[in-house]
């Protein structure tokens, strides 16, 4: 049979343990709290440095449109015309005639 001395210790037993639980508990809650603020500065982080690349891209491409804006067209290139060589039409050892 159970006394009432061994009831005593064993919910007294168990009443640690529950204690010893529930601090492990705040203690993981404490790290996932500080991981979940590491988390979120790199996230604060990361934002800033994207809204600061797409800054740089937007004045990039601004000035990419106002250079392209800015070049003359091309001439058009000029057909030389050919000049017809002359042939000789025959060959003979005492006249050539040329076309």
């Amino acid at each position: 049979m159970v006394t009432p001395k061994q009831i005593e210790k064993n919910v007294k037993e168990s009443f640690i343990l529950v204690k010893r639980d529930l601090i492990r508990m705040k203690e993981e809650m404490q790290r996932f709290e500080e991981e979940i603020q590491h988390l979120s500065l790199n996230h604060v982080t990361l934002l800033s440095e994207v809204e600061r690349l797409r800054a740089g891209k937007r004045k990039v491409t601004k000035t990419l449109a106002v250079k392209k804006k800015e070049k003359k067209p091309r001439k058009k290139a000029v057909k030389k015309k050919a000049v017809k060589k002359r042939v000789p039409k025959k060959i003979t050892k005492e006249t050539i005639t040329f076309s």
